[in-house]
C-alpha cells in the first residue's frame, strides 16, 4: 500500500494509479464527505472486488467517473 498527495506528487500518482490499474488492482482516495474506492470500471473483476468491499447488492449501480464524453462513450 502506498499513500501519495496529488497536489504534492501528481506525476508519481498518476503513475500509481496506472500501474494499479493494470495490475486489476484499487485505489482509495478522499471526496467532499467520505472515501471512496476506485478501479477500471470496464474490468468485470474490480467491479465486483467493489461490491464485495462495500456489501453493496447487485441490483444497486455503481457510480462511474470519466474524464470527457469521448471517455464515455469507448467503455
Amino acid at each position: 500500500m502506498k499513500t501519495l498527495d496529488l497536489h504534492h506528487q501528481y506525476h508519481e500518482t498518476i503513475k500509481v494509479f496506472k500501474e494499479v490499474f493494470r495490475q486489476k488492482g484499487l485505489i482509495v482516495y478522499p471526496t467532499d464527505t467520505l472515501y471512496g474506492i476506485g478501479g477500471d470500471a470496464t474490468c468485470v473483476e474490480v467491479v465486483e472486488m467493489i461490491y464485495a468491499i462495500k456489501k453493496r447488492p447487485k441490483h444497486k449501480p455503481l457510480s462511474v467517473i470519466v474524464g470527457n464524453l469521448e471517455q464515455l462513450l469507448t467503455i
